[in-house]
C-alpha cells in the first residue's frame, strides 16, 4: 500500500478502535487526552488476555494491535503532524521529517507486555522528537 491507499486504510482501522473502545464505554476523540484512554483500553485487553489466554490468540492480538495502533498513529498525525509510511522490512510507521515512530508495534508490545510499554510515554517521546 502506498500514499492515499495506506492513509485511508489506517483511517478505517482507527475507526475500528473507536468502535472497540465504545464496547468498554471509553470515548476516543483524537485529542491528546485520548492517549490515556487508549492506554486504559490496552490495559483492559492485556488483563483479559492474562486471565483468559485461550480466548486471545495471536490473530486477535495482531488485529487489536492494528486497529489501536492505527488510532494512535492518526492521533499523532492530527496533533503533532506526519504521515503514514510503509517500508519493506520495517512495517508501517508515522514519519515526520527524519523521525519515524511505530504505533502499531508499540500497541502490540503494550498488549503483550502490559504497562511496562506505556502508551503515554511513547506519545510524549514521539511529540518531543517530531516537534
Amino acid at each position: 500500500m502506498i500514499g492515499n491507499d495506506l492513509k485511508l486504510t489506517m483511517q478505517e482501522w482507527a475507526n475500528g478502535a473507536i468502535d472497540l473502545a465504545d464496547v468498554f464505554e471509553i470515548k476516543l476523540d483524537y485529542s491528546e487526552d485520548s492517549v490515556v484512554k487508549l492506554d486504559i483500553l490496552c490495559q483492559i485487553l492485556h488483563s483479559n488476555m492474562e486471565s483468559d489466554p485461550e480466548n486471545y490468540d495471536e490473530e486477535i492480538i495482531l488485529v487489536s494491535s492494528g486497529i489501536m495502533g492505527a488510532y494512535l498513529g492518526e492521533l499523532i498525525i492530527r496533533n503533532i503532524g506526519g504521515e503514514w509510511e510503509e517500508k519493506e522490512g520495517k512495517g508501517i510507521s508515522v514519519r515526520k521529517g527524519v523521525f519515524a515512530c511505530h504505533p502499531i508495534s508499540k500497541i502490540y508490545k503494550r498488549l503483550k507486555n502490559g504497562d511496562q510499554d506505556d502508551i503515554e510515554i511513547f506519545y510524549k517521546n514521539c511529540k518531543a522528537r517530531m516537534a
